[in-house]
């Protein structure tokens, strides 16, 4: 006869073994992954001011789900967190989630991966039903927050993300306080914005996501298309000049959901210029590579390290055929114009030509020389040469239209 004590024995021991193959998904702490290295780490910020709530809005927490699948499918260190009107208010809602399994089995691996992204999914619901605590937007603020946090975790790659209207209405890159969608006064705050308090300093090698560009919720000012092309070019040229690797600005619609209302905390109203601007460009991601990392001084001989970067990006875009894709160089000032010219068209031409030994089709290549600098203060009072300034200006950008990423 089978004892009481040994069944009851039995039944805890079986108890175990099924709490030991599921989180409860919705304990992210369970899952958090400390200071252990990661693939990588991808930090989530939803902006939560008036200017995407009151009637309907952007529905971020269905907006994000690719990209909390794309963390997934890296093995990142996910941390979720809403912002407003101030870098010292951003919040958070989880943090250093990891989303590799820990289980052994494949059937466990399946239930905890079903645990991570119920996880995530809570996290970025609640980030996104966040009360704003301040008034106005600032996106410098929240960049420079969660690039920041990328990198205290341990991990190759770091991507921020953030599911904004881009309509940012305080600190240097105040939309409200000039002529938004004038392009001098856009180029004016690229040159201005990076010495001042805010910039978005961790923001170097890190990929930029940005979600629901253009796409205020309803009740705020109709933005016509080439104010939605204004903003895409604003942040591509914030993220470039904040030597990003990647800048890839989205301004397609994300799918609407009730607004929570007004909060009593409003924003100010970004007014644009009534002249239209250039014509949209097509969708884009832009590749932002480093000269120094490609070049040694005055070369347009692609280094070994760099060839190395570059069949890492010949990977990630032959992985996702189609489009078009165009290499543009750029150089800093100093130096003969005609010279810096030629060296950035054979340094794109370098770049494409490595490109294309690794697979890529469809690639052509340009350069613009001292054209497109971020720099305009090139020397310091001492007569000495601004290097921190001028290493903006020395790059190749890859920029992938139409169908890829």
């Amino acid at each position: 006869m089978i004892s009481c004590r040994w069944v009851l024995t039995l039944l805890l021991i079986l108890a175990g073994l099924v709490a030991g193959c599921s989180q409860d998904p919705t304990d992210c702490g369970a899952l958090e992954s400390g200071d252990t290295v990661t693939a990588g780490t991808t930090v989530l910020l939803i902006d939560v001011t008036a200017s995407v709530r009151g009637g309907d809005g952007p529905g971020y927490a269905a907006g994000l789900t690719d990209e909390i699948d794309a963390a997934i499918d890296r093995g990142d260190a996910v941390t979720v967190g809403s912002f407003d009107g101030s870098a010292s208010t951003v919040r958070w809602t989880a943090e250093r989630i990891r989303t590799k399994p820990e289980a052994k089995r494949p059937n466990n691996q399946k239930i905890e991966l079903r645990d991570i992204r119920t996880c995530l999914t809570r996290a970025v619901s609640t980030a996104a039903a966040a009360p704003a605590a301040t008034r106005n937007s600032d996106q410098l603020g929240a960049l420079g927050v969660a690039a920041e946090k990328g990198t205290k975790i341990n991990g190759n790659q770091h991507t921020v993300v953030l599911a904004t209207d881009g309509l940012s209405t305080t600190g240097c890159l105040n939309l409200a306080s000039g002529d938004a969608g004038d392009q001098a006064w856009m180029e004016q705050l690229i040159t201005v914005c990076p010495d001042r308090p805010g910039w978005p300093v961790h923001l170097v090698d890190q990929r930029l996501v940005m979600v629901g560009v253009g796409q205020p919720a309803d009740g705020q000012p109709t933005l016509e298309t080439a104010h939605v092309a204004f903003l895409r070019t604003l942040w591509e040229r914030i993220c470039l000049a904040a030597r990003a690797t990647e800048c890839d600005i989205r301004t397609e619609p994300v799918a609407r959901h009730a607004g929570s209302g007004a909060d009593g905390q409003p924003d100010a109203v970004v007014q644009f210029a009534a002249a239209p601007g250039p014509p949209p460009a097509p969708p884009h991601i832009i590749h932002n590579l480093s000269a120094e990392v490609l070049f040694a001084t005055n070369s347009y001989v692609v280094l070994p390290d760099g060839e190395e970067e570059l069949r890492k990006l010949a990977a990630q875009l032959t992985s996702q055929p189609g489009g078009t894709i165009e290499v543009v160089g750029h150089t800093d000032i100093r130096d003969d114009a005609d010279f810096n010219q030629k060296l950035s068209e054979n340094r794109a031409a370098s770049v494409a030509a490595v490109l294309k030994r690794a697979g890529v089709t469809n690639v052509s290549s340009s350069g613009k020389g001292e054209t497109g600098a971020f720099c305009t203060i090139d020397k310091r009072p001492d007569g000495s040469w601004n290097e921190p300034c001028l290493q903006r200006d020395r790059r190749v950008e890859v920029v992938v239209t139409a169908g890829m990423s």
